[in-house]
Formats: C-alpha cells, structure tokens, sequence
C-alpha cells in the first residue's frame, strides 16, 4: 500500500515537472507591408522579430521561413504575406501545433516607421496582448524597437 501511494505521488511529481518544463510554441508570422512598406523589407523586419523573440525568453519560436518549409514538405500552398484572416491563422497554428501566434504590421505614416504585433491565442484566437512602437526614418530604424515591441507584448523587462 505505501509503495503504491509513493508511485502515485511520485507520477504525479513528474507529470508536474514535465507540464511545468513544456514550452510554449510561438509562431511569428510575416509582418502585413503596409503604406509605403516594401513586402522584402517587412519580410526582413520578421526575421529580426522572430531572432529577438527567440533570444528574449525561453520560448519555442517557429519563424515564418521555417513555416513554409513545413508546407512545402507537405505539398501544400497556403500564402503567409496574404494570412491575416481568423480562419487562416487558425489553420496556421493548426498546422504547425503552436499554441501562440504573433502577428503584425510594419508600415509609414510621413517620415515615421510604425511597427505593431499582436500576440494570439492559437486555440481560441483571441488577442492576448498589442504592442507597437514607432521609429522616425528609413525602415532600419525600426529594428532598434523590435525588442522593446517584443517585451511589451509578453510584458518583460
């Protein structure tokens, strides 16, 4: 009976320990190009999005070039530059079993680089958290505030 209960407990234990360890998937999708954003330049901005991200917290991080090479091993043919859609972004974290999504936007207004995220909820798809910041310049100058952008989104420091 003690050994028993003491397997119980101890199952238990590691059951525990093994749903604390997991990690959440993060998709980054790629940034929407929007007012006077050219897509490679938004593409690009993603790709830092997703490093930062990655290099942020310990997170489990799938980048949007690494989505397509998933769907390309399937065969399949699904648009990321056009996935901005509930439907499309459910079935994205359908695909690549994510349990969050970031999302966004990189655009110009004037002399001004605005870049926003939006962090998803890919079981429900609902908006957990918006983060944006704004850089005055050419798009480079926004990748200074990817980071910040970032810890705002998952309110790190």
């Amino acid at each position: 009976m003690r050994w028993g209960i003491a397997a119980l407990l101890l199952v238990g234990l590691v059951d525990r320990a093994n749903a604390e360890e997991k990690k959440l998937k993060h998709v980054v999708n790629t940034l929407t190009a929007q007012a006077g954003i050219k897509t490679e330049a938004a593409a690009m901005v993603t790709n830092e999005v997703c490093t930062e991200l990655g290099q942020l917290g310990d997170y489990d991080v799938l980048c949007a070039d690494e989505i397509k090479a998933i769907i390309e091993a399937q065969q399949q043919k699904m648009d990321l530059n056009a996935c901005d859609s509930d439907t499309c972004l459910k079935g994205l974290a359908e695909l690549t079993r994510a349990d969050r999504l970031i999302s966004g936007s990189l655009g110009r207004l004037d002399k001004t680089i605005v870049l926003s995220l939006q962090l998803i909820d890919a079981s429900t798809g609902k908006v957990l958290a918006r983060a944006s910041e704004k850089a005055e310049g050419d798009v480079s100058a926004i990748l200074a505030k990817i980071k910040p952008t970032l810890q705002k989104l998952f309110k790190t420091k």
